[in-house]
């Protein structure tokens, strides 16, 4: 492959690991945000504020699959926001990194590399972890919130919808493209040794 082939490769990975960089500053940041200034505690934040001449306004919700553990939440006056959001915001942050680093590979040029193939595997792997978490989580809050506050009438919530069966779906998919690459990278090396 020629030099100016992969000039468009490393100037799109480029732009693309801005972008990355910017989504998980902004999504990231808007969750700590909430967390620091939200007033309240509902499955709903909504906060504005200025900050050294900045407008801002960060908005952060509870999924529809989380509402009744939120509620349930809100009921013994648990800060909802931290306790749902914190470890999707950890396996956001993941996904963000492995993704930079990811199309930092592909700036430096390397296209098809071991490295690439294990960062297809991680981001595979991190979305069926989402999908483990989002089944085991919810049950661990509540036998938790049950185990240090014996009053706590708190149900053990379970849920599996549509946004876990496309994690499921999306990370097997990826993961599986990452290792279709290594098995065809591995048929090339065997080729290439044959004479």
């Amino acid at each position: 492959m020629s030099k100016t082939s992969r000039y468009p490769i490393k100037k799109v990975s480029k732009l693309v690991q801005m972008l990355i960089l910017l989504f998980a500053l902004v999504h990231i940041g808007s969750f700590f945000l909430t967390l620091i200034f939200s007033q309240d505690n509902s499955t709903t934040h909504q906060i504005e504020g200025k900050q050294a001449g900045i407008q801002y306004t960060a908005f952060t919700s509870v999924t529809r699959d989380d509402h009744a553990l939120a509620q349930a939440l809100l009921a013994e006056d648990y800060h909802v926001t931290a306790i749902l959001g914190s470890p999707y915001v950890a396996i956001y942050a993941m996904l963000y990194s492995i993704m930079f680093r990811l199309f930092g590979l592909y700036r430096r040029g390397q296209i098809f590399t071991h490295a690439n193939i294990n960062c297809f595997k991680q981001i595979g792997f991190c979305l069926l972890i989402w999908v483990l978490s989002s089944l085991i989580y919810p049950i661990v809050v509540a036998l938790t919130i049950r185990l240090f506050d014996p009053s706590s009438t708190m149900a053990l919530h379970f849920s599996f919808g549509t946004t876990e069966l496309e994690h499921l779906l999306l990370g097997m998919i990826i993961y599986v493209i990452g290792w279709v690459i290594g098995e065809a990278m591995a048929l090339q090396d065997e080729q290439k040794l044959v004479i």
